[in-house]
This record gives C-alpha cells, structure tokens and sequence, in this order.
C-alpha cells in the first residue's frame, strides 16, 4: 500500500538534477522523488540505493509474516 507522502521511483518528464549528486536527470529517465520534500534523486545516488533496499526488506517482512 502506497501512503501520500510515501516516496515512489518515475520516469521524469522533463530535464532536472539530483539533489543529491548534481547530475542532470534526463527526461525519460529513472529517478525516485520523496513527495514531502520534494527532492529527486538518480540512480547513481546513495539516497536512491537506500530507498530500494528499504522497500526490499518491506517487501521481504510482508512475506514472511503475512
């Protein structure tokens, strides 16, 4: 289940930058954004990184005890 303010991966729509890095994001390409802050980071991130391994482990824990 996905909440408001819950961070989620999307291909961006236009030209941006990382927050986090300073490298520009292409239009089309992969990023996650955390909707409370507004931020969006790339996939070369360390923000990014931790956001997939975070929602690795929810997964793994909804599955081994549900």
């Amino acid at each position: 289940m996905r909440y408001t303010f819950d961070p989620y991966v999307l291909n961006v729509r236009y030209d941006t930058t990382c927050d986090e890095t300073g490298k520009i994001i292409r239009k089309g390409d992969e990023a996650v954004r955390f909707p409370n802050t507004g931020h969006i980071f790339c996939l070369e991130s360390n923000t990014y990184r931790d956001y997939l391994s975070r929602l690795h482990d929810m997964r793994f824990e909804d599955a081994m005890f549900n």
